[in-house]
């Protein structure tokens, strides 16, 4: 577990430490290529799909209440399940706020937190804490990343929770 953390702390170093330009196409854009990479880290027997699962979308699908400023905004991202085929799952990433945002903490926890949905079936947390990637929050992730590891430390119980009693999931 250890060398994981260290693994994923390393290789977030090098992500930030360089400029990450934006992409067309999910699976060429370096930060949503270190997300998988660390995804798959985390959580070993389950890989991402290669292609046609993570999407960039110019127009919003879904529209939420900001919890800053309460006001109706575009989701940044979003995870459509299909009930009968979850191999069918797909994240759409809504692309202007990908492109101009830059805080790549909080699109590493976007992605993760869709990831969450489309691959380990888990719900949204209900914690007043909101220290969890499954929050629906942005301002669980530090400015700095400096709480990611605890943030992924929690996913990764969360979900061994699900596996073994089915709470905090969905049925398929």
């Amino acid at each position: 577990m250890l060398k994981k953390l260290l693994f994923a702390v390393i290789l977030s170093q090098s992500i930030f430490s360089s400029d990450i330009a934006y992409s067309d196409t999910p699976y060429d854009d370096p930060l949503v290529k270190s997300i998988i990479r660390e995804f798959e880290t985390y959580f070993p027997g389950i890989k991402v799909p290669k292609s046609g699962f993570i999407n960039f979308q110019e127009s919003p699908s879904v529209m939420v209440a900001d919890s800053s400023t309460g006001k109706q905004r575009p989701s940044h991202g979003v995870c459509f399940p299909d009930w009968n085929n979850k191999k069918l799952n797909k994240i759409y990433l809504y692309a202007p706020w990908w492109r101009t945002s830059t805080n790549q903490w909080q699109k590493r926890k976007v992605l993760m937190h869709e990831m969450g949905h489309c691959l380990l079936n888990l719900k949204h947390l209900k914690n007043p804490l909101g220290y969890s990637i499954m929050s629906q929050t942005l301002d669980t992730v530090n400015p700095d990343g400096s709480n990611w590891g605890y943030l992924m430390g929690e996913l990764r119980t969360r979900w061994m929770i699900y596996r073994r009693t089915g709470v905090g999931g969905y049925k398929y």
